[in-house]
């Protein structure tokens, strides 16, 4: 699967934080593209258990504006062997000055006073470019600023399980890739490596040699190990368990969000909502990006 990125001017409006707002819940407006009607009967009641699912494990007062395609993303067509793909809309570029600024507003878990507490310039002039949804949960604009915040779309031509149940062997769990995509959208991608001193929130908790390691504590601490192989995204873990969030899917597995999963959400600006954890659910793709004027391909969850 294949996610771009698309990074728009920063606003000054975009640079203040706002105010407190009222507790409430993440909410998603999904706007269908016409190929959707070609879909089978399972796609949407499956796409939308996908969006119910941050909808109840995070408190966002916020809006998440999605487009969502079968067949296609953002109106362009999917490869063949393509289970989905996303366009995160992003502003930037953002300083760490700015951004610690944001996540220190927006802290309210233990996990965000650790990460704050081990935050470190990764260098002098970096550069962040923050996903537009990212930017309402951190209010750095109003939770409810129209305006695409990206698009998602999934392979017509794969042998999908949209039961939400474990598939079978030839099957590919699509509630687990919608939720994997929905997570790129929401600011989970990485820019590491991709251009210079540039870097999306996520690349800040990167520890260890090459920066493989994702932790909230300076390295104390491994959650899980990023994905490593060009043939994949950089920003997924490299599957060393099942996960969610791992690089690449396989036919006949149902892969289980993590609670390091939801860590990674929590400390890149999202609010845990008191609930407990499923059992299963998750997975995704990755791969334009497009960054002050530089254009970098990034791999990521596809069919075998």
């Amino acid at each position: 699967m294949r996610s771009s990125l698309i990074l728009g001017a920063l606003t000054t409006a975009a640079l203040g934080l706002g105010a407190p707002r009222a507790a409430d819940a993440l909410n998603f407006n999904l706007s269908y593209d016409p190929s959707v009607s070609s879909a089978p009967a399972g796609f949407v009641p499956a796409f939308q258990s996908a969006t119910q699912f941050y909808a109840t494990h995070f408190s966002d007062p916020i809006t998440v504006n999605l487009q969502v395609g079968w067949g296609e993303v953002a109106n362009a067509p999917l490869g063949s062997n393509v289970l989905g793909e996303s366009a995160t809309n992003a502003q930037g570029p953002y300083t760490f000055g700015q951004v610690k600024a944001a996540l220190s507003a927006d802290a309210k878990t233990a996990s965000d006073a650790t990460a704050l507490a081990h935050l470190v310039n990764p260098a002098a002039d970096s550069a962040f470019a923050v996903a537009t949804a990212q930017e309402k949960a951190l209010s750095l604009l109003p939770g409810n600023a129209s305006g695409s915040d990206g698009a998602v779309g999934f392979g017509s031509g794969v042998n999908w399980n949209f039961a939400n149940t474990t598939p079978a062997p030839s099957q590919f769990d699509f509630v687990a890739v919608a939720e994997h995509e929905i997570s790129q959208v929401m600011g989970r991608y990485s820019l590491w490596g991709m251009c210079t001193n540039c870097y999306s929130v996520l690349d800040l908790f990167r520890t260890g040699a090459g920066g493989t390691n994702f932790s909230i504590d300076g390295g104390s601490t491994v959650i899980n190990t990023f994905n490593t192989n060009p043939a994949g995204d950089l920003g997924d873990w490299a599957g060393l368990t099942p996960d969610a969030y791992n690089a690449f899917a396989t036919a006949g597995v149902k892969l289980p969000v993590s609670p390091g999963d939801l860590t990674a959400l929590d400390v890149i600006g999202y609010d845990p909502a008191p609930v407990p954890l499923p059992s299963a659910m998750g997975l995704l793709a990755s791969g334009l990006v497009v960054l002050a004027g530089f254009a970098h391909r990034r791999r990521g969850l596809r069919m075998p």
